[in-house]
């Protein structure tokens, strides 16, 4: 028989609520319904805008279920952007192609710094990932975490201190100087969009600082495996902020299936 329990702290790292799914006799919790917007690039500007007013952060927790369908040497599952400043957070996804195959590196950036470059330990191509990136300012800390296990965690000394200013937009599936005529000082910039599938994106102004730590790796694994729209964030959450479309973005219902949407 099946059980559900709801976590009521996702660590300090989120703030939100989380559930659990234990799996007997091949039975699982019942997910909430929710919807996937797919990226297919049949135009030349194709994203989805986050009606949000995103505040001022030293942190963040941003985490979210990607499919990429075709791989492009480079793709942003997100990016935030001031222009009156030039405050900026971007993911940008890397594909180098190497003699034994593609090798996939996530980019974090902020404020157009390189706060990590990790390499993807699978590969992203026809299959649903969970995908998780914490930043926290005041320690300089960082980490990655894939499908609830930890990926790669440091400290990047020299960007201690760093703040992301409020009040700028906030997009999955494409580059900042497609949608904002400009663009900040980046090391990696989106060469394309996004082409595949995303959903249950979420963003918290809070950030790991001990991504090692036995509770902390418990939480993000009760996030990626209970697949809620409920776990969203204090500043973005896909169960409560508005999205808008550019492009023929599609949006569809989610199969109530835990990495199989």
């Amino acid at each position: 028989m099946s059980r559900c329990w709801c976590v009521f702290a996702f660590l300090v790292a989120t703030g939100v609520c989380g559930s659990e799914v234990s799996q007997d006799n091949n039975t699982t919790c019942t997910l909430s319904s929710f919807s996937k917007v797919q990226f297919n690039q049949t135009q030349e500007l194709q994203y989805v805008e986050y009606v949000e007013s995103i505040p001022d952060m030293t942190a963040f927790t941003l985490h979210y279920w990607i499919r990429v369908d075709e791989a492009s040497s480079r793709a942003c599952p997100f990016s935030y952007y001031n222009k009156d400043d030039g405050s900026s957070v971007q993911v940008v996804l890397v594909k180098s192609d190497k003699v034994t195959g593609p090798v996939w590196r996530w980019v974090l950036q902020v404020n157009g710094f390189v706060v990590s470059i990790v390499k993807s330990p699978d590969s992203l191509v026809k299959s649903w990932h969970h995908v998780l990136h914490s930043w926290h300012s005041p320690s300089g800390t960082w980490s990655l975490y894939m499908n609830g296990q930890l990926v790669e965690s440091g400290v990047n000394e020299n960007l201690k201190g760093l703040k992301v200013s409020g009040g700028g937009r906030a997009f999955s599936g494409q580059r900042y100087k497609s949608i904002n005529g400009t663009v900040p000082k980046c090391s990696y910039d989106c060469n394309d969009g996004v082409n595949g599938w995303m959903t249950l994106l979420g963003l918290d102004s809070q950030g790991i600082q001990r991504a090692d730590y036995w509770a902390n790796r418990l939480m993000v694994s009760v996030v990626a495996n209970g697949c809620r729209p409920e776990h969203g964030g204090d500043v973005l959450s896909w169960k409560d902020t508005p999205r808008r479309g550019y492009g023929g973005v599609m949006e569809a219902s989610a199969k109530p299936a835990c990495g199989y949407f």
